[in-house]
Parts: C-alpha cells; structure tokens; sequence
C-alpha cells in the first residue's frame, strides 16, 4: 500500500471513520516495509568511510573541547577545597 497523505484538519464533530483507520493503518504499514535495517545502515557507514570524507571537528583535539566546556572560572572557595570522605551505609 502506498503513503496516504495524514489528515491534520481534525475537528471534534469529525469523529474517526472506517477510511481515516484504513489511512492510519496503511501509513504505519508502509513505513513497517520502508523503515531501513541495522544492516542498510552500517552498508551506508561503509560507503561513506571508504570515501574517506572529511569531517568537520574531528580534528580538534578532546582537551580543547574541554576546555571550551568550562567557561567561566570556579568561585575561589572551592579552588583547593577538599572534601572529607563519606561512607555509605551498607
């Protein structure tokens, strides 16, 4: 069965007819037969790495996203401050 347009103009006195089920239906049908397999989708990563195309950010270093991460400077009462150790009960 082919893709039917949804219907997005529902009223309250619409009410839900025997086609408006048939619609549904057939739509969660098609896209069940349509939707793409685990293996489809690593046969697409394949392709694309052995293309060896070039990625933007995969070049910039882990320390430097880090460091973008951390804006603003910790307050000066925590700098150095140690925490005393917590035992959890068991």
């Amino acid at each position: 069965m082919a893709w039917q347009t949804p219907k997005t103009d529902w009223t309250p006195p619409d009410g839900v007819t025997d086609a408006d089920l048939n619609r549904i239906e057939g739509n969660i049908q098609e896209l069940q037969n349509t939707k793409e397999t685990p293996s489809g989708a690593q046969t697409k990563v394949d392709t694309h790495e052995a293309k060896a195309a070039p990625h933007s950010g995969h070049e910039t270093p882990v320390g430097r996203r880090l460091r973008l991460i951390r804006t603003k400077p910790r307050p000066p009462h925590i700098v150095g401050m140690k925490l005393p150790m917590v035992r959890r009960p068991r």
